[in-house]
């Protein structure tokens, strides 16, 4: 019983981020609907499975992001996470170009609110970061130059955050099989590109992104999710120092 209960509350925590997003309000229309009166603790079982079932619920997380201490993130990132994961097992309404354009746009918002969170977290201070992103990017094909419009994490754009974050943990090394930048970069763009533009690229072998649908799948952007997580999660647990870390571009 207990362990129901606590299904439970996880599923309305999901479904207090899910209603925010004014698409989805007919979630919260059908959830009145069903669910007006008070809940029998005696069928909870049925309960979530009826939730389940209004918002179209199949999988489970497949990470569970207890090391985030925002609340606010963290649900954020286990209700993309749960998207992603429906997608990929959404196969009667979707067909498979779509259901893999969703599952990599919601890793992708996963990967840029980890990503936000670690710079945020260890870099309070906006010219501690813009330098470390500076020394990060120094010798990178594009490297991160700083303007007078940044005065927070959020007013970076995403490309350079990505690109600073792989040049530190993800260095580009086909030597050592090491092509975390080259994905993360390609799920960034099919973020952008828009399901369309996708399903056009997927058919003509000249556009740039045609590899990165051949050849990826929904366990193998899977993984570089967890990846990534994996990464924020070891630096931010690392035992804090007395000064801020910031890569020194002499040292690289």
């Amino acid at each position: 019983m207990e362990q129901n209960k606590e299904q439970l509350k996880k599923l309305l925590e999901f479904l207090d981020e899910i209603v925010k997003d004014k698409d989805n309000y007919w979630f919260l229309e059908e959830l009145r609907n069903r669910y007006g009166k008070k809940i029998n603790l005696n069928s909870i079982t049925q309960n979530i499975n009826d939730i389940r079932e209004a918002l179209q619920i199949r999988g489970a997380n497949s990470i569970k992001y207890e090391y985030i201490k925002n609340e606010a993130l963290r649900n954020q990132l286990l209700v993309d996470n749960l998207r992603m994961e429906n997608y990929a097992l959404e196969l009667k309404t979707l067909d498979e170009t779509e259901r893999f354009y969703n599952f990599c746009v919601n890793a992708f918002y996963q990967i840029e609110n980890l990503i936000n969170y670690y710079y945020y977290t260890v870099y309070p201070n906006i010219n501690d970061l813009l330098t470390q992103l500076e020394n990060a990017t120094a010798h990178s094909t594009y490297p991160f130059h700083r303007n007078e419009r940044q005065h927070s994490v959020a007013d970076i754009v995403i490309e350079k955050k990505v690109n600073a974050f792989c040049a530190e943990f993800f260095p580009y090394n086909p030597a050592a099989d090491e092509y975390t930048a080259i994905l993360l970069s390609d799920l960034r763009k099919v973020r952008n590109e828009g399901l369309h533009r996708c399903d056009v690229i997927i058919k003509d072998k000249e556009e740039k992104l045609h590899n990165f649908f051949k050849y990826q799948n929904f366990n193998s952007i899977r993984i570089l999710l967890k990846k990534v997580s994996a990464k924020v999660n070891e630096e931010l647990n690392k035992p804090k120092t007395t000064s801020t870390k910031v890569v020194d571009k002499n040292q690289r």
